[in-house]
């Protein structure tokens, strides 16, 4: 069997379809189609715009004629830290304040240390060696945002594809950060033998993520998660009875 490796790296294109179910116990699970392009055989492709509280191991990817191969969440955004890695052996400027005033360093970054204590080392074309104190530093001058960094929550997928082209791929997952009340008010009519009776639904969202235009259902009462503890006994149990 022949397998193409593709090393082109796909994102969505488009939000198609969005439908979240809110649980009044800060947790949300999220129903979403979009449009995808994929290319034929092995590639990567990016699922960008998911909350930054999901649950990494509730996600579930179905698309026509793909098979996933590989899963990888990069919650961890760019930072100054991040972008200076990716900048060793290579030309930055850094603007640095002291009590005499600013100075400009342009050169190759050798090394780093994180914190007001650590220092950027950089060389300059004629071969001298700059030491920065992190403190100091007003400014820090990139070329470029370096590839393979991310500013926003990314699920990432190795895929095989048999067929190339655009289709809708559902993807579902769990995440916190969403909760739900209501609030009632009762108008007491003016004999006194009725009332009007309204009720407002607030939707409180720090879940990282915005599900413009998404249908929303709304659930109360207690949800029964498994956890860690249930499996471990369990397994505990089985090594029982097996020695047993």
């Amino acid at each position: 069997m022949l397998i193409i490796t593709a090393m082109l790296l796909v994102t969505s294109l488009a939000v198609s379809e969005v439908a979240i179910t809110i649980y009044n116990q800060n947790l949300a699970v999220v129903k979403d189609t979009r449009d995808m392009e994929f290319p034929f055989g092995i590639g990567d492709i990016q699922f960008r715009d998911v909350a930054s509280q999901i649950d990494p191991t509730s996600v579930h990817f179905n698309a026509n004629n793909v098979e996933l191969l590989e899963q990888n969440y990069q919650y961890d955004l760019v930072n100054s830290s991040k972008i200076l890695e990716k900048y060793i052996d290579q030309s930055i400027q850094v603007v640095s304040d002291s009590k005499q005033g600013s100075a400009v360093f342009t050169g190759t970054l050798l090394s780093f240390a994180t914190g007001e204590d650590g220092d950027v080392v950089l060389q300059s074309k004629m071969g001298e060696i700059m030491i920065i104190r992190r403190s100091t530093i007003r400014d820090l001058s990139f070329p470029e945002l370096p590839e393979g960094l991310i500013t926003r929550p990314t699920l990432v997928w190795k895929v095989n594809s048999r067929k190339s082209g655009t289709r809708p791929a559902e993807v579902s997952y769990m995440t916190g950060g969403v909760s739900w009340h209501a609030e009632y008010v009762a108008v007491l009519a003016p004999n006194e033998s009725s009332f009007e009776l309204g009720a407002w639904v607030s939707i409180d969202n720090q879940s990282g993520a915005a599900y413009k235009d998404a249908k929303i259902k709304l659930m109360a009462g207690d949800v029964h998660r498994a956890t860690q503890v249930y499996f471990e006994r369990g397994i505990e149990k089985l090594d029982m009875l097996a020695a047993g």
